[in-house]
Parts: structure tokens; C-alpha cells; sequence
């Protein structure tokens, strides 16, 4: 327990600081609105409000995911200079794995301790080595190259910057004003630097889990599924309800309220939960939320929960996810419409209800300008 209640506490201060940034605005859109207040006051067009928004809420500063993309592509410079060793990544993992020089093997591996993590999620497991090194064979068989990659990333960062300059002198801004805008960027990295963060802590801890598993005599499953007092009996006195713990695992919910916490199973559970659950028109053929990145599209529907289901996604399918996580980066990169602005294509945020509504399958129009996606056809028609 000496273990473990130093890192519960160092994780429950994050997730009171880092929450700060979805108190204000991830449920509903107060900061939003105020911003888009603003300008508002200089058009009736609601597109041209988006279209200004999304350049004045772009950070300036590099996400955890960027930083990782560039990591990538640095190694993938220094192999593409060594014609050995990219040949190589023509051939399946194994081969891989056993001809990788010692200097080129430790890079990857000093690079997949660091951002495994991302694809973790909180019940999956991060992502093994394996993964990357598919993913270094994919980019070399596609052509790209990785020095110009890399060049097009920082340009990127450098037009964002510009075009924010530029609208922030256009719509004559206000230092209040731009301030307000400048604080909504830092929040959007904020929510990814926290979720990383999160991430990397489970996955230390994930050892230490395992550990009070075998000791109890209970599953990892079982394990995560107590609560941290739980556990300090457990461990300290022997008193365990063990049926009580297997129920947890098919369904439970937790409800806690001013320091009182209790888990529900079963019935209770469930009751609890359909009383959580937001009433949604179940003939609803439009959804209305936020544009976090501008564009139309169609695709088909790709509804992405764990880290197991990336596996469906295909290119031009329309990704949809409960929040903007770095976990479904992978998945995003596939997508038609996703929740990244860093990689440009058309994402609508805020609808509530998409993951409830929408399902794998259904043919969908994302019209990220207006902050509209409508249900062409359903997978059941």
C-alpha cells in the first residue's frame, strides 16, 4: 500500500487540475459560445463564424501527438539513409526484428517505451512493439518521404500561427479578446497533455495491479474493478467478497456523491445507469454539435470505444468517438471525419449523442462547417 497510495493521490491531483479545461466547455459549450459571441458580433453567418474560430482556437504550441509524429519521422530519415536497413521493413516482422541493427532497435524501442501508452486506453493494454514497427513498414511502403514529412509539419504550425495574426488584426480584436482565444488553444493541448499523462501513469501502475491480483487471488479485470479502500482491506485483513467482484466485472456502476461512494450491480446497476442516460429521439436523422475542423464529407459510420476496435476503421470511414482522446490517433489517421484539428480534415464535437445514436454501418454527411451530421441511410435500411 506504500506503493499505491502515493500514486492514487498524485492521480487524483490531475485529475483535479487537468479537469479544469473540460469543466469549462466539454459538456456543454459555454466557452464556446462566449468566444464565438465575438465574433458573431461581426457576421450573421454561422459557417464564417467557424471559419474564424477554428484558425483563432489552433494552438501554437505542438500536442503530445505531434511530438510523437515527429519522433516518428525522425527515425524514419535516419533509416531511409541506411538502404539496408530499409529494405528490411520489406519484409515481415520477424525478419524485422532479427536483422534491425543494435543502434536502430534501441531507437525504436527507446521511442515505443515513450508513446506506447497512447494506445492503452483505461481497460486496454498499450501497444507492443510489434505495432510500430508494422507502422514503420507501412510508411515506407507507401513512398512517403520522411524529410519532407517532417518539413510539411513545421509549415503547418508556422500557417496556423499566420493566419491566427492576421484574422485577430482583421476582426480587430481586442488584448481581452485575444486572450480568451489564446486560453481555449491552451486547453485543447491541455486535454491531450492530461490524457497522456493519465495513460502513462496506469501503464506504471498496471505492474503493481497485477500484483495485488495474484496476491488476492483475483483477476487483473477483478483488480481494477475495486476501489482503493477495498483494496486496503484486502490486503491488510483478508476480507474480499469475492461474488460481489465477479458481478463488477459484467456490469456495475459507481455512484458518489460529497465523499459517500458506493458500487451498484446487477438490477441496481442498471437502474441507476438508464436513469443517467440522456432521453434521445430515437428517429433523430440530425446531430447538432461543434466544428472543431472545417470540411464536408460522406462516409460510413466507425463507431471506436477500445483500442480493439481500430481494427474496423478503413480509409474515408467517419470515425466516431466519446471525446477528443489521443487513444484513437491511429484510427483518426483513417478517417474521414475525425476529433483532431492537427491533421486538417472536416470534425464536429459536442453532439452528446453520436455514440448512442449513430452505429457501424450508417452512411453519414458530416458538414463540419455548420456543426451538422446527418444520417443519410442506416446500416438496418
Amino acid at each position: 500500500m506504500g506503493l499505491l497510495k502515493p500514486f492514487v493521490a498524485a492521480h487524483t491531483t490531475l485529475h483535479e487540475w487537468g479537469g479544469l479545461s473540460n469543466a469549462t466547455d466539454m459538456f456543454y459549450p459555454e466557452y464556446t459560445e462566449r468566444l464565438k459571441s465575438y465574433l458573431r458580433m461581426k457576421t450573421d453567418n454561422e459557417e464564417q463564424v467557424n471559419a474564424w474560430f477554428i484558425p483563432l482556437t489552433t494552438p501554437e504550441k505542438e500536442s503530445v501527438e505531434n511530438r510523437q509524429r515527429k519522433a516518428f519521422l525522425e527515425i524514419a530519415k535516419e533509416i531511409g539513409k541506411e538502404a539496408y536497413v530499409k529494405n528490411l521493413f520489406s519484409k515481415d516482422i520477424e525478419h524485422i526484428r532479427i536483422g534491425l541493427p543494435p543502434q536502430y532497435k534501441r531507437r525504436l524501442e527507446q521511442y515505443w517505451e515513450k508513446y506506447r501508452v497512447l494506445g492503452g486506453m483505461f481497460f486496454g493494454m498499450p501497444y507492443p512493439f510489434e505495432h510500430y514497427l508494422k507502422e514503420f513498414t507501412e510508411f515506407f511502403k507507401s513512398g512517403k518521404d520522411a524529410e519532407r514529412t517532417f518539413a510539411e509539419i513545421g509549415k503547418v504550425i508556422e500557417e496556423h500561427r499566420s493566419k491566427k495574426r492576421q484574422l485577430e488584426k482583421q476582426l480587430e480584436l481586442s488584448d481581452h479578446q485575444k486572450e480568451m482565444f489564446a486560453v481555449y488553444a491552451e486547453f485543447m493541448l491541455t486535454k491531450l497533455y492530461r490524457r497522456y499523462s493519465q495513460l502513462t501513469a496506469l501503464s506504471h501502475v498496471d505492474a503493481l495491479l497485477q500484483e495485488i491480483a495474484d496476491r488476492l487471488n483475483i483477476s487483473n479485470h477483478e483488480a481494477r474493478c475495486m476501489l482503493f479502500e477495498e483494496m486496503e482491506v484486502a490486503l491488510t485483513e483478508g476480507t474480499i467478497d469475492r461474488g460481489f467482484l465477479r458481478e463488477r466485472t459484467q456490469f456495475c456502476t459507481l455512484y458518489a456523491y460529497q465523499g459517500f461512494c458506493q458500487v451498484l450491480v446487477g438490477d441496481a446497476a442498471r437502474t441507476l445507469a438508464e436513469r443517467a442516460d440522456e432521453k434521445i429521439e430515437a428517429n433523430a436523422r440530425e446531430l447538432k454539435g461543434q466544428c472543431a475542423s472545417l470540411g464536408k464529407t460522406v462516409g460510413t459510420v466507425k463507431i471506436i470505444i477500445t483500442p480493439s476496435d481500430m481494427m474496423k476503421m478503413k480509409p474515408g470511414d467517419i470515425l466516431v468517438a466519446i471525446a477528443t482522446n489521443p487513444d484513437v490517433v491511429p484510427a483518426m489517421k483513417k478517417a474521414a471525419a475525425i476529433v483532431s484539428r492537427e491533421l486538417g480534415i472536416p470534425c464536429v464535437i459536442g453532439t452528446k449523442i453520436a455514440t448512442k445514436v449513430l452505429k457501424d454501418g450508417d452512411r453519414v454527411e458530416v458538414d463540419a462547417g455548420n456543426g451538422i451530421v446527418r444520417i443519410l441511410k442506416n446500416n438496418q435500411e
